[in-house]
């Protein structure tokens, strides 16, 4: 991102509780439409909380042709859930568990100023007024505006009386569908604690780290924990093409149950097969 500020509309900030929020004031909206819009302008490092619908339709059409009632679902890095929403409407299961990093961040809100913090107290984003500005606090930008803005900005901080809210950054369609979830903060760097799932859906994140073997091996080795024995692990991605691979968990071992694509671009990666 080469110029890390953006122009939003801030006379909706102020007066009619039904106005146009814009830019990341509108994730205290109530108003779905308000908050969607809103997380759709969220970027965490180098990526933007919102995904694309239906970005996997082969690999949605063939596991629900399994016509397998799933007891938990587990979606890593689902980011926004908005990718997943075509699982969530498909899939017959009991619960689906939304999983990110970054599916809770807060919200500090001080007058016309407001800033955006992960969990860890990294401030990424930060609005005044009608202005937003993109932080980079990973250093994962190369542009030298970036690291002006950051360097600025990083700095500011809100009184300490200021509000504090905990946001949860999933589409508002997913609380619409009827159907049984719950939504965690969690990093693949660590071992997963809860109890594993029977159907573990992990699309588009592995391929962003298949250059570091060492990320790949860790990220791996946590999301095999995830699956119930008997269970399966897909592991898929779309970039210029939907590529998927199903795994079967056979104890401590996995098959190669079906492919899409010629399978999974991080399939030989993982080494499972």
């Amino acid at each position: 991102m080469l110029i890390p500020i953006k122009s939003v509309k801030s006379s909706s900030l102020f007066g009619d509780a039904d106005a146009d929020y814009r830019g990341i004031a509108g994730l205290l909206s109530s108003d779905a439409a308000v908050f969607r819009r809103a997380l759709s302008s969220v970027r965490i490092g180098r990526t933007f909380k919102t995904t694309a619908h239906n970005r996997l339709p082969q690999l949605t059409s063939y596991l629900t042709s399994l016509g397998q009632r799933f007891g938990k679902v587990i979606d890593v890095g689902a980011s926004d859930g908005s990718a997943a929403l075509s699982f969530i409407r498909a899939l017959n299961f009991e619960s689906y568990w939304l999983t990110d990093k970054y599916i809770e961040l807060v919200l500090v809100h001080e007058g016309n100023r407001f800033w955006l913090y992960d969990l860890d107290g990294l401030l990424h984003m930060y609005q005044v007024g009608g202005c937003l500005f993109y932080l980079d606090p990973f250093r994962q930008w190369r542009s030298p505006l970036e690291r002006v803005v950051t360097s600025v900005l990083g700095r500011s901080t809100a009184q300490h009386a200021a509000e504090r809210l905990q946001v949860v950054c999933l589409n508002p369609d997913v609380s619409c569908c009827g159907k049984s979830y719950r939504f965690l903060s969690y990093d693949c760097n660590n071992a997963w604690t809860e109890e594993p799932g029977e159907l573990i859906l992990v699309a588009n994140l592995l391929d962003k780290f298949i250059d570091n073997p060492d990320v790949m091996k860790r990220f791996c080795a946590n999301i095999c924990g995830m699956v119930a024995n008997g269970g399966l692990l897909v592991v898929a991605d779309n970039e210029g093409m939907e590529r998927a691979t199903v795994f079967r968990s056979r104890g401590k071992s996995f098959e190669v149950m079906h492919r899409i694509g010629g399978g999974s671009i991080t399939e030989r990666q993982l080494g499972l097969g």
